[in-house]
């Protein structure tokens, strides 16, 4: 009996230190990722702005190498629009709704600005607030529309979406706008929409 507890402390002295054992051991080193691919991407520098038209878009401010301005009209075909836009923009986000009551739309969303095509042709864009939006007379997603209407004709629209509005733009075409409850302007759109009133 008095050599048990000799034997009892060993093992336990043994014990202990293959548990410290197993705490000093180095965790395995973690493994090192590969490059990122996403769609996602950040603009690259030199993008250009978008001015918006009643009538489609012209992109501004091109890079170096190119010509000034190219206009995406409305009418123009989808894969053109996208091939235009995909020089200076992210890929977009894109989406689609067989339910529009123009006939089944696609969507392509590059960041606040969402382009519309009907039938494999560019129909309409609706533009959240962004600094590089804005529209031919100088108006943006975040004016407020009593300031909108001392500087252009405008119409409330009779419509169950809140706050909708339409507006004269300078080409004669109509621009049209949603509100909120403050009167600011939230976004603007032109052309085939796809809204459910």
């Amino acid at each position: 009996m008095k050599q048990a507890f000799p034997l009892v402390l060993l093992a336990s002295t043994i014990a202990l230190a293959a548990c410290q054992q197993e705490v000093a051991e180095p965790a395995a080193p973690a493994a090192t990722a590969g490059p990122a691919t996403t769609t996602a991407a950040a603009p690259p520098e030199g993008a250009r702005d978008v001015t918006l038209t009643s009538t489609g878009l012209i992109l501004v401010d091109a890079v170096e190498g190119r010509g000034a301005a190219t206009s995406l009209d409305f009418g123009m075909a989808q894969a053109s629009v996208l091939a235009a836009m995909g020089e200076d923009f992210p890929a977009p986000a894109v989406s689609t709704n067989a339910e529009c009551g123009a006939g089944p739309m696609q969507f392509a969303r590059f960041g606040a600005l969402t382009l519309n095509f009907l039938a494999g042709e560019l129909a309409g864009w609706r533009a959240d607030r962004a600094d590089n939006l804005v529209t031919s007379d100088g108006i943006r997603p975040g004016i407020m529309l009593e300031q909108l209407q001392t500087e252009r004709p405008v119409e409330l629209a009779n419509s169950t979406l809140e706050g909708e509005f339409d507006y004269q733009s300078p080409d004669g075409g109509l621009i049209g706008g949603f509100t909120d409850r403050q009167g600011t302007v939230l976004s603007l759109h032109a052309g085939t929409q796809c809204f459910f009133r």
